[in-house]
C-alpha cells in the first residue's frame, strides 16, 4: 500500500526499497528464529543468539532474535479524575521482551469493599472502547476501607500465557491468581464459526 511506504519512510527517514522479495525475507527470518530453537545450552542467550556470517564484512555476526508483546496488556481501573469513567491501565507495554514480569497499584473503589474484579485488556489505548477484554476474574478480599491498595502482577511467558496475581498491599498478602492462554482468544462459538467459513470456502 502506497500510504504504508510513505509512513515508512517517514518514520525511519529513509527510502523503501523493494529488491528483496517478500517470501524469500519470510523464509529467512523463519530459518533464523528455527535456528535459534536448536541452540545449545553453552550459549550466552539460551534459545535466541545464533551465529551468522555478516553480510558485508564476511566475519562472524551475533544475531539476537527476541519474542516480544505484540500489543500492551492492561487492567481496566476508573479515572483518578472521574470515579464514574473506566479507563485502560496499561501493565506491560507493546514490544516488552518476554519472558517478563511487571505490576502496577491500584486502590478500592468503596468503603468495606470485598470484591475486586480484573479485567485483562489487550490494546495501546486508554479509552476502553478501543482495547479488547481477553479475560478476567472477581476476586473477594477484606473489607478495608476506601482507597486500599492492592498489587495487579502480570506475568507474561513465550508460551502466550498470562498470569495473574492479585496481592493485598494492606496484609501483604495474594488474593488469588488466574491465567490466560492468548493463543486460544476465541470464544467456543466464534471457534465453530471459524471452521465453519473454512469448511464452506470453495475452491476455484
Amino acid at each position: 500500500m502506497p500510504m504504508v511506504k510513505k509512513l515508512l519512510e517517514k518514520i525511519s527517514g529513509k527510502e523503501i526499497t523493494y529488491k528483496v522479495d517478500p517470501d524469500t525475507a519470510v523464509a529467512q527470518g523463519a530459518a533464523i528464529f528455527a535456528s535459534t530453537l536448536s541452540t545449545d545450552s553453552s550459549s550466552t542467550s539460551p534459545g535466541y543468539s545464533i551465529v551468522a556470517v555478516g553480510e558485508k564484512s564476511g566475519l562472524p555476526a551475533n544475531i539476537v532474535v527476541s519474542d516480544v508483546t505484540s500489543q500492551s496488556l492492561g487492567v481496566i481501573t476508573v479515572s483518578s479524575e472521574d470515579e464514574n469513567k473506566e479507563v485502560n491501565t496499561i501493565i506491560i507495554p507493546h514490544n516488552t521482551k518476554i519472558p517478563t514480569k511487571k505490576s502496577e497499584i491500584a486502590y478500592t473503589l468503596y468503603d468495606n469493599q470485598q470484591e475486586i474484579k480484573i479485567e485483562v485488556t489487550e490494546g495501546d489505548d486508554t479509552d476502553v472502547e478501543f482495547v479488547k477484554i481477553i479475560g478476567s476474574s472477581i476476586l473477594s478480599m477484606p473489607p478495608y476501607p476506601k482507597g486500599s491498595p492492592v498489587e495487579i502482577v502480570y506475568a507474561y511467558d513465550p508460551d502466550q500465557t498470562i498470569y495473574v496475581e492479585v496481592i493485598d498491599k494492606v496484609s501483604n498478602t495474594s488474593l488469588g491468581t488466574f491465567e490466560i492462554d492468548r493463543t486460544s482468544n476465541l470464544s467456543e462459538s466464534e471457534v465453530k464459526h471459524a471452521m465453519g467459513i473454512v469448511t464452506n470456502a470453495s475452491v476455484d
